[in-house]
């Protein structure tokens, strides 16, 4: 897969990170991925949300490696459009459906992926 060694540009692919406890939600801006999933999961905080906005190969590799995706559901991320399914692998569950709204009266829709795993 092509870009898997190269990071996308700052700024391109947002993505942002919400870490759950029983009383409160603290979100972040995560601006360099591969410092932040070094990083342990703060204190009390029980469940983790990851929310990338784009589609980026390094980014979708990084995730792999550090989350244990599976290589061929992190490909089907990258290889839009997928039908809407959903897909059981060790350790995890992939979803991919489409999400849908209006953008200038017209119905625009797109590809969104899910990996959830037990605590995130």
């Amino acid at each position: 897969m092509e870009g898997l060694d190269r990071p996308p540009e700052a700024g391109t692919i947002p993505i942002r990170c919400a870490d759950f406890s029983t009383d409160k939600i603290v979100w972040r801006e995560v601006s360099d991925l591969a410092a932040f999933v070094k990083e342990p999961r703060p204190a009390g905080a029980s469940i983790r949300w990851l929310n990338v906005d784009g589609l980026n190969p390094w980014v979708v590799n990084v995730l792999r490696k550090h989350l244990g995706i599976h290589t061929l559901a992190a490909e089907d991320v990258l290889n839009v459009p997928q039908r809407p399914k959903l897909e059981t692998y060790d350790g995890h569950l992939f979803l991919v459906a489409r999400m849908l709204r209006l953008e200038n009266d017209q119905l625009v829709q797109e590809q969104v992926s899910f990996f959830l795993f037990k605590d995130l």
